[in-house]
């Protein structure tokens, strides 16, 4: 069971914040998340993500989730120069990956963090 400590959410992810605060991610204690019964790699998920044209980075993570225990969150960094549509994306990721492994998101744009 993941709980808020200190503001932070623990999600079993290990990464660091480099000097302008941002989270980079390094990886993972399980590779696996169980979404309503169902084992799922969030890997498989950002992997989809990032073949998307419009994706420069992207990471998912396993948020808690009263229904299910467990939801996918991706983050997705935009291309300088290229426009995401959220419905868009949505719709594409539901071409190829099963329901539980299409992940809710949000998308950052290019640019440093501001302070």
């Amino acid at each position: 069971m993941r709980r808020l400590k200190s503001q932070w959410h623990r999600t079993g992810d290990f990464g660091r914040l480099d000097e302008f605060g941002a989270l980079h991610v390094n990886g993972r204690r399980s590779m696996v998340v169980n979404i309503g019964g169902n084992r799922v790699s969030p890997e498989e998920s950002a992997h989809a993500l990032r073949q998307l044209p419009a994706v420069e980075q992207a990471v998912v993570v396993a948020v808690e989730d009263a229904v299910w225990g467990s939801r996918l969150h991706g983050f997705v960094v935009v291309r300088p120069g290229r426009l995401i549509d959220a419905d868009a994306t949505l719709t594409s990721l539901r071409q190829v990956l099963p329901t539980a492994k299409v992940p809710r998101g949000e998308i950052i744009r290019p640019g440093r963090p501001s302070h």
